[in-house]
């Protein structure tokens, strides 16, 4: 049985191998301070054995979380954020998208089926920039604008 408070969170959690922290990183930490049950993938830094732990991680621990939020970028990533959600979608999983990268409107005008058939199902997307929430409104109409959180 899952607590009442559990999130998957499917993003790249990369700042220990180096890489730039990413805000999924901050909002995991954030909801497990505030007594979240936080689920995390994927931190591996190969790109086949991070979309195969995001998607192994989705199922095995599907007993563990109530919901699901997704980083969902354009290339190559996208097909991450495609596998994830059809995953949920299989397990009958809630889940919520965070779209991210000034590359994504370019990637749905090229691929907008594929595009709104990961933006369809999803209960709740949100983007970060008004650039986004206006280019990607012609794939769903609903986006919510929510801006990166900045520490000063």
């Amino acid at each position: 049985m899952t607590p009442d408070r559990s999130v998957l969170i499917v993003g790249n959690f990369l700042s220990a191998a180096g890489n730039t922290r990413a805000v999924c990183e901050d909002l995991a930490d954030r909801l497990a301070g505030n007594g979240w049950q936080v689920t995390r993938t994927s931190g591996h830094p190969g790109r086949l054995r991070r979309l195969l732990d995001m998607v192994g991680t989705a199922w095995r621990r599907r007993h563990h979380y109530e919901v699901a939020q997704i980083d969902v970028f354009s290339g190559p990533a996208f097909l991450w954020a495609e596998a994830v959600c059809l995953t949920l979608r299989l397990l009958r999983k809630p889940f919520i998208l965070t779209l991210h990268g000034g590359g994504l409107p370019e990637f749905a005008a090229r691929w907008p089926g594929r595009v709104r058939r990961v933006l369809r199902p999803a209960q709740v997307v949100t983007v970060p920039s008004r650039y986004l929430l206006e280019q990607m409104q012609p794939y769903r109409d609903d986006l919510l604008l929510l801006p990166n959180p900045l520490a000063v």
